[in-house]
């Protein structure tokens, strides 16, 4: 037995479930002013550990520049513009399947001096 246990505590089963991942909690809508820095945020779970990808209008974020990717699931937006207004959308996977969880991005530029 393990040195680190309490000898009156019995172990117990782990259950690991394979499978696609799911996302429990997907990005939400924002609303702001140019300038603004934004936070979009995905939780998922799944095993094999999912590969997260985050999309603007259907097309992959690099995560560059002033928008950044942050594992495990944040996509982070410093000083929008109204071009970094559009669709974005967390995509998770692994070799059983994917989910995906999409929300607005709403750039007003009258924040713009």
């Amino acid at each position: 037995m393990p040195s680190n246990l309490n000898p009156n505590e019995k172990p117990f089963p782990l259950c690991i479930i394979v499978g696609k991942p799911k996302i429990e909690e997907g990005p939400r809508k924002i609303s702001v002013i140019s300038g603004a820095n934004i936070s979009f945020y995905c939780r998922y779970l799944g095993y094999p550990k999912p590969i997260v990808k985050w999309l603007k209008n259907g097309e992959v974020v690099d995560g560059s520049g002033r928008i950044k990717v942050f594992p495990p699931g944040e996509l982070h937006i410093y000083k929008t513009t109204v071009r970094d207004s559009g669709e974005y959308t967390c995509l998770v996977s692994n070799k059983y399947g994917q989910d995906k969880s999409s929300a607005y991005l709403v750039v007003d530029g009258f924040g713009k001096l």
